[in-house]
């Protein structure tokens, strides 16, 4: 399909098939008062788990759940589970709190610390939606694999990130203390395919995410930009997929 067509049938899906009505403003403000001392994020945490069960918890689970039930009438390689589609709230260092919510539509039976992702992260500072993957104790032989993958690809990858930034998307890196600071981190914007490889290789990681205002976004203004981030994304995300990944089953536009 060309993106314009996948973007239209998604949307025909979603009419039916989407059941989240929003995010509260609860939930949109959770992370507003995240301290920007990591030691304190425990007792943050603490301060804040019944706005967390009442709110944050049950609306992000639905966001996720309604992106799955579209994307996987198109896509049938993804996870269906909403549980295994969403990372922790916190660490397993002591509990630590993370300054986020993500959540990651990847394939089926991966991994989505070591998978592609399509990566979705509610912050203080709006929704960052975009491709992720990175490198993760859990599978540091995937991560190598995945970057000969770019170098070998680097040409298509880099023409569709240069695509891509001119509809807000950055190739970036942000830490976690980025996040407490309210910052988006650090973007890139290189000129060649070359330097393009050299940053991913020195971060390990490939994000290429761009920030939605959701606060001043409708619940149907939500819905349709998701959409519309899955389909922008869809080509970068084929090219980085492993030798594994079925071309023929799972790659939507061409």
């Amino acid at each position: 399909m060309t993106p314009e067509e996948l973007l239209s049938s998604l949307l025909t899906e979603a009419e039916g098939n989407w059941d989240f009505e929003g995010f509260t403003s609860e939930s949109l403000e959770f992370f507003d008062d995240f301290p920007q001392n990591f030691l304190k994020s425990n007792e943050w945490w603490r301060g804040k788990k019944e706005i967390n069960t009442a709110y944050l918890k049950p609306e992000f689970e639905a966001f996720i759940r309604s992106i799955i039930q579209v994307i996987s009438k198109f896509d049938g390689g993804i996870e269906t589970n909403p549980n295994a589609c969403i990372g922790r709230p916190t660490s397993q260092n002591k509990g630590a709190a993370f300054p986020y919510r993500w959540g990651a539509i990847h394939s089926a039976r991966a991994d989505k610390r070591i998978d592609v992702q399509f990566f979705l992260n509610l912050t203080s500072m709006g929704l960052r939606v975009g491709i992720y993957s990175g490198w993760n104790a859990a599978g540091p032989k995937s991560w190598a694999a995945r970057s000969r993958k770019i170098i070998r690809e680097q040409g298509p990858i880099f023409e569709q990130l240069k695509i891509l930034e001119k509809v807000e998307y950055r190739l970036i890196k942000t830490s976690e203390q980025d996040h407490a600071n309210k910052s988006v981190g650090t973007k890139y914007a290189p000129s060649t395919s070359l330097e393009m490889c050299n940053i991913i290789s020195e971060n390990k990681q490939i994000g290429i995410l761009k920030l939605l205002d959701i606060r001043n976004m409708t619940a149907h203004e939500l819905k349709e930009n998701i959409l519309k981030a899955f389909v922008e994304t869809r080509k970068i995300y084929q090219l980085l997929q492993p030798s594994s990944y079925s071309n023929y089953a799972r790659d939507l536009v061409k």
